[in-house]
């Protein structure tokens, strides 16, 4: 498979800390600070099912798992990155768990064309957040913010949420920086326990006006989302 690129030119933004708070983001030419998107929605996310998880199976190994999942998505990101810019990939130098994990989910990346930007990042002087997205590209023909991850299980899509906020995040910033909305948020998930990878595809019309209800009131957004 060999991918189409147009690439858009890079906007002016550079990791950052925060110099009062110590906080992760970046910024722009201009030194205004942006919180990354991630740590943006992360604290604003009720944490409450994680505080019971770690209880219920404790501190040591909820660590453990932590570290293991972290260190798959990294890997199989850096795999995906090379991938979609056409640079050579041997599954066959991968341990067993990426290399399944890949080939599982190559059949969904393959279907990516005309990629914008990689791993880019981007930033919006509206919502005062910047962050990397992994890929804006085509997907099955219309523009779309793509995002891969990796699970040991199949996810509902009401799990999720906060993923297409993300996503969400990521077009605002790409239609305020190049005046182009993605039409679509589309998640490619490599599943342990599954052959079968996950493809949830949302409108960005709805992940938008989700992130519009998610910012205006984090916890009602998160109370009708859980009854």
């Amino acid at each position: 498979m060999t991918f189409s690129h147009q690439f858009v030119a890079p906007p002016s933004i550079s990791p950052a800390t925060h110099p009062m708070t110590g906080a992760r983001g970046y910024e722009d030419s201009e030194g205004t600070f942006y919180q990354s998107t991630t740590s943006w929605i992360d604290e604003r996310w009720d944490k409450t099912h994680i505080k019971k998880w770690k209880e219920r199976i404790g501190e040591a190994e909820a660590d453990r798992i932590r570290d293991r999942a972290a260190d798959r998505g990294s890997t199989l990101h850096t795999t995906l990155e090379a991938y979609i810019r056409n640079e050579p990939v041997d599954p066959l130098k991968m341990d067993y768990l990426n290399r399944s994990l890949f080939v599982k989910i190559k059949p969904l990346v393959d279907r990516i064309d005309n990629i914008r930007l990689i791993e880019t990042p981007l930033y919006s002087k509206r919502l005062g957040i910047a962050g990397r997205p992994d890929c804006i590209a085509n997907y099955d023909g219309s523009l779309a913010v793509i995002d891969f991850k990796t699970s040991i299980k199949l996810k509902r899509k009401k799990w999720i949420v906060n993923y297409f906020l993300q996503t969400a995040c990521y077009a605002n910033m790409f239609y305020e920086l190049y005046g182009e909305m993605p039409r679509k948020s589309v998640l490619i998930i490599a599943v342990e326990q599954s052959n079968i990878p996950q493809l949830q595809i949302e409108s960005m019309d709805l992940c938008v006006r989700m992130l519009d209800k998610f910012r205006e009131d984090p916890v009602k957004f998160q109370k009708k989302l859980a009854a």
